[in-house]
């Protein structure tokens, strides 16, 4: 995924998600937001724009 973002707001977002996940880590006393917030994380913003898609099946 490209983002047409410049990274200033896009690193701000990223560590306000981080620190909401472990926030609400320790309120809930969960993994689930932690879980949440890396699978978003890296299936949407640290994917690299040269990466070649790998067929499914």
């Amino acid at each position: 995924m490209q983002n047409p973002l410049p990274a200033p707001p896009l690193v701000q977002f990223l560590l306000n998600s981080w620190e909401g996940a472990l926030l609400r880590l320790w309120v809930e006393k969960s993994d689930v937001p932690l879980n949440e917030f890396t699978e978003v994380i890296l299936k949407s913003l640290l994917v690299s724009p040269h990466r070649e898609t790998i067929p499914t099946h």
